[in-house]
This record gives C-alpha cells, sequence and structure tokens, in this order.
C-alpha cells in the first residue's frame, strides 16, 4: 500500500538489487525516478572469483538476500539491477526465483533488467535490434544468443572495450566510452538499439539521441521506467537528468 502520509516516499517505494561492485545503478535510478517515490537497495553479494558465478549467484540468492535485506520493509516493487544475470540462467529457473522473491515481498513484483527491456522492445514492436554492450566475449556471446531466443533479428552488435575478462571491467566506464559503438549502430536500419549492461553510464548517450529515428534503451533506464509504471509514476523527462560531461 502506498501512503500519502509519509515524509519520503509518498509517491511509492521501490527495492533495487544492484551488484556488489556496480556504481551506476544508484547514480542513475536517483536521475530518472522523480520525486515522491524512494528507493532502498541491496547490493547483490557474491563471494566468487568466477565472474560467470557470481552474475549467476546474483540472481539464484536473490529470495534469501530479500529476506534477511529487507526484513519486512513494505516495498511496492523490486528492481533486480543486473542484466547479465539473466543472459546465463535458464527462463525455467529464472521464473521461479521471480515467484519466491515475489511471495517473499507480499506479492509485490518483481522487474528485471533484462525483462523491461525486452518489454520495452514489445512495446515498440520491434523485430530487428542492435546491441551496444561492455561485455567480456564469452558474456557477449550469451546476451546475443538470449535476444535471438527472445525472437529478435540481431543485426548488429558493438562492443565496448574493457579491461580483463572480469565483468568488474565495466564498472571503470565512462557514458563516452561507449559513444563511438552507438554512433556506428545509429546508421544502421534497424528498430531499436540496446545498451545492455547496468554498469555501464549510459543516460548522457541517451539523452544526446533523444531526437533519433532508431529508439534507444538501456538496462536502467528500461528497469526504472517499467517499476515506475507499476507505481502509476512516470520517469523524469532526459532534459531533465543533471550529469556532469554531457
Amino acid at each position: 500500500m502506498i501512503s500519502s502520509k509519509r515524509d519520503y516516499g509518498w509517491s511509492g517505494r521501490l527495492g533495487i538489487g544492484t551488484p556488489q561492485a556496480n556504481p551506476t545503478v544508484e547514480a542513475e535510478m536517483r536521475r530518472i525516478i522523480p520525486l515522491g517515490v524512494e528507493y532502498n537497495t541491496l547490493r547483490l553479494i557474491s563471494d566468487s572469483d568466477d565472474p560467470r558465478q557470481r552474475l549467476i549467484d546474483y540472481l539464484m540468492k536473490l529470495p534469501s538476500l530479500i529476506k534477511n535485506g529487507y526484513s519486512g520493509l513494505e516495498i511496492q516493487c523490486f528492481l533486480f539491477g543486473c542484466t547479465g544475470s539473466s543472459y546465463l540462467i535458464n527462463e525455467v529457473q529464472e521464473n521461479e526465483i521471480i515467484r519466491e522473491s515475489t511471495e517473499i515481498l507480499n506479492g509485490s513484483p518483481i522487474v528485471t533488467a533484462a525483462g523491461a527491456l525486452n518489454n520495452w522492445l514489445k512495446s515498440l514492436n520491434a523485430k530487428t535490434i542492435a546491441l551496444a554492450t561492455p561485455y567480456p566475449e564469452w558474456l557477449y556471446q550469451s546476451a546475443k544468443t538470449y535476444w535471438q531466443n527472445k525472437g529478435y533479428e540481431v543485426i548488429a552488435s558493438e562492443q565496448v572495450p574493457i579491461q580483463g575478462v572480469d565483468s568488474y571491467g565495466i564498472y571503470q566506464l565512462e557514458s563516452r566510452d561507449a559513444e563511438s559503438a552507438v554512433k556506428k549502430l545509429l546508421k544502421l536500419k534497424v528498430d531499436a538499439i540496446i545498451i545492455s549492461g547496468t554498469g555501464m553510464p549510459s543516460l548522457n548517450i541517451i539523452k544526446a539521441n533523444q531526437q533519433s529515428n532508431i529508439k534507444i534503451m538501456s538496462s536502467n533506464y528500461a528497469t526504472a521506467i517499467q517499476g515506475l509504471d507499476i507505481l502509476g509514476q512516470t520517469a523524469t523527462h532526459p532534459d531533465q537528468w543533471n550529469i556532469k560531461g554531457e
């Protein structure tokens, strides 16, 4: 239940799960989510040194993390701010994890980053897409397969270089690192461009290309839009985003 009597979050309260070393999800949500909606963050955690296993752990451990981390805190919707996890876990497993997590939250829905991107693409009736990802090769291939299995034709993709093969390298990037990749994709004939990965800043790119003929969406923006829609709220307009270096 949303309480208009709250000092904070009178228009709703979101839960957000962000990977343990991710510096971007909260920063972008702060700019997208309007005044009146508050969010309470859980750090998705794993002690594995294997980046693939870490991403899997973030999703597999979600029910227990929510149960222990929120301990009865009332939220209206939970945003799972990690796209890569959905690329590595089969759909049946993911649906079961979401079902269990929703029960723990007394029915409040779970929005995954990949699911939000898919819903956005469906709303456009998109058939052909292009991908911009900051992923190492092993994760990029899983991402491409995921979208193909969802029924989209992946016309092209551009990988934003990171240091090493660990997904932690994503967290050192800035939006300018992805600009050239997106510019190349904007020259193509596709229905939409996906900037996949919650750790790479992308709001500057979306803001700069609002008038593009090709629709562009990022993991964080799509997740926020869907979560806010569940609350009956609307994301702030890109012109309102205060971003240094734009």
